[in-house]
């Protein structure tokens, strides 16, 4: 029995000898030269790009497994400025051998020396990525699903005993991106990389340097634990990226899968910085025009996400704007078709500052061209239920105060109802359907207003001031288009206003009807001329952004006039005709003569003028 014994274990030993010294002398019978050629085509056949090692492929088995290859290429297709896709001097991995036999990977070194990546767009659109492994795609083929104790034997083995590596860096790589038609240039420089202490029970270190365009990039943080089961769990996050000393973000939280199926929870903060600054710092046009020069100049954001099999949401979000603040909070519901609910409160903001400069071109483009609203085509696939309250908005120079608004949509139908706000000292109220089922958004409107301050509203909104009084009524208005010239030629409707203890300021009336020659030489006058009222009425129509109206009347004590004509909101324009009727004769005068007097020219300076039968006097 002891001879067995003693013979098994000379056996074994003989073994171990011989596998040892296999493994050991394997590198040296090896010709690893031989096999550049197979593995050189085995890539290129997976990448359909042309791929050379142009240095040595080492290999070895003992003490620990190494495999390290230099001077490595990946091409470019035909037609780009460069011949290399990427590029790296030298790739080495060396990992543990004798721990690999109990599923436990223990990578002392993994290193990347000198990666260069050039991405490149052509004028004609095409980019030198396009294609990359599509003939390994196509030429997979999914086969059957192995079934039996094997397959089961492997998949109860899958699980990693263990995981380090001790040293993982990317050192000194470079990325350029071009795009010679517009003149773009981007260039990543002595990018470092680095992941530290990384293992399935610690978090692993991260920490990214490089120079973007010459300015500091920076990300770090920290990454895990993985977990004994790593891809089972969710991996805590924990980042912070620095941009050009200006711009600061940082994500903490985690994602991965859980019982319920994948999930992400994460928290954004970016701290305040400027983007135009930012742009600078890169030496690039700021790519957005304003008519504000200083508008974008301060940005900040944060928010919890959370992203579930069922759901997206935004909570906690908060969004400053220059002066600006907005909280809001947002879920994206997956159903069929998917809903959107959310909720957005803004304390004020001037929507003036971000309109595009209001050049000559932009005019004559904002009047002919109809662009696009971005997201149709979500817009009308989704349902959707939000309320919207604002303290303050300037739009078109004009203010609205304490605006609140429910929207209520489906298919592209977009109901926001009811809809208040506080105008100049009055208020407005109403419903407004907005429907995007067409190429071009269509807006209806219904509106009532009481107690509206006019003389400011007119000043703010149209650059004018010739009427004074509280003003109310009702109106039903339909509308197309984005630019103002786009709105104003396509609005139609009608309504019904009246004014109240108010004036016309800039004329006379009284004079101009009883043909007095003072009454129309505004040039003498030390002081504007007004005419007060006591009520004005009016039952106008609007067709393609031209007032109309047959029925207006004005009230005064001892004057009632009716008024016809029509007003270019577009031009900027009227031609009106009043007809006097005297009812009371002024203090000191007779009633005299009733002369009809025609308005016309620019809204902001119309001119008196009357009837061509009448003579001054």
């Amino acid at each position: 029995m002891k001879k067995i014994v003693l013979g098994l274990a000379v056996a074994a030993a003989v073994v171990l000898i011989l596998a040892v010294g296999a493994v050991v002398l394997a590198p040296f019978l090896i010709d690893l030269e031989s096999s550049k050629a197979a593995f050189e085509k085995s890539v290129v056949e997976a990448t359909g790009r042309p791929f050379k090692i142009g240095g040595r492929v080492r290999f070895a088995f003992f003490p620990y497994a190494r495999f390290s290859l230099s001077d490595l290429s990946l091409g470019a297709p035909p037609g780009f400025s460069s011949p290399d896709f990427l590029s790296v001097d030298s790739f080495e991995v060396r990992v543990k051998t004798l721990p690999l036999l109990w599923g436990d990977i223990q990578v002392t070194r993994f290193l990347i020396e000198n990666p260069r990546l050039t991405l490149e767009k052509t004028p004609d659109g095409r980019v030198n990525w396009e294609g990359l492994g599509r003939v390994a795609a196509e030429s997979a083929r999914p086969g059957p699903r192995r079934t039996g104790p094997f397959a089961r034997s492997r998949e109860r083995g899958s699980r990693l005993k263990g995981l380090a590596v001790r040293d993982c860096t990317i050192r000194n790589g470079q990325v350029v991106w071009t795009e010679p038609a517009k003149q773009i240039r981007y260039e990543v420089k002595g990018l470092n990389a680095y992941l530290e202490d990384v293992s399935l029970e610690r978090p692993i270190r991260t920490s990214v340097t490089a120079q973007v365009n010459d300015q500091p990039v920076s990300l770090t943080g920290a990454l895990g634990p993985l977990g004994p089961d790593p891809g089972r769990q969710p991996v805590p996050i924990s980042l912070e990226l620095s941009v050009a000393q200006g711009l600061k973000v940082t994500l903490r939280g985690h994602a991965g899968n859980t019982a319920q199926g994948l999930q992400t929870d994460l928290a954004l903060n970016v701290e305040p910085f400027s983007p135009r600054r930012l742009f600078e710092a890169f030496g690039r046009p700021f790519p957005v025009g304003t008519s504000d020069p200083q508008a974008l100049s301060r940005l900040a954001l944060k928010a919890h996400l959370l992203r579930t099999k069922q759901a997206m949401t935004l909570s906690g979000g908060e969004l400053i704007l220059d002066e600006s603040r907005l909280a809001f909070s947002a879920t994206l519901e997956e159903a069929d078709p998917p809903r959107l609910i959310f909720d957005l409160d803004l304390d004020r903001i001037d929507l003036d500052r971000y309109l595009p400069p209001d050049t000559q071109e932009r005019q004559a483009e904002s009047a002919s061209s109809w662009p696009a609203w971005p997201g149709l085509d979500s817009l009308r696939r989704r349902v959707m239920a939000g309320k919207v309250r604002a303290g303050s908005v300037r739009v078109h120079k004009g203010w609205v105060q304490n605006l609140v608004l429910e929207l209520k949509g489906q298919g592209g139908l977009i109901r926001a109802e009811p809809v208040r706000c506080d105008l100049y000292g009055g208020r407005l109220s109403g419903l407004v359907t907005v429907d995007v089922r067409a190429e071009r958004p269509v807006y209806q409107v219904q509106m009532d207003a009481a107690e509206v301050r006019v003389k400011p509203l007119l000043q703010d909104f149209l650059g004018t001031s010739f009427l004074e009084g509280l003003a109310g009524g009702s109106a039903s208005l339909s509308l197309t288009g984005e630019g103002t010239g786009q709105v104003l030629s396509s609005l139609n409707g009608g309504g019904r206003l009246r004014l109240h203890d108010g004036a016309v300021v800039g004329a006379d009336l009284a004079g101009m009807v009883q043909n007095q020659r003072s009454a129309f030489e505004r040039e003498s006058k030390a002081e504007a001329p007004r005419t007060a009222f006591s009520e004005l009425t009016s039952i106008f129509t609007l067709e393609n952004g031209v007032f109309d109206t047959q029925t207006t009347t004005l009230v005064a004590p001892w004057l009632r006039l009716s008024a016809a004509g029509r007003a270019d909101l577009i031009k900027k324009t009227l031609r009106f005709r009043f007809k006097p009727t005297f009812v009371a004769a002024r203090k000191g005068q007779g009633v005299g003569g009733a002369v009809p007097v025609r308005v016309s020219g620019d809204l902001s300076s119309p001119k008196f003028t009357p009837e061509a039968a009448s003579r001054l006097r």
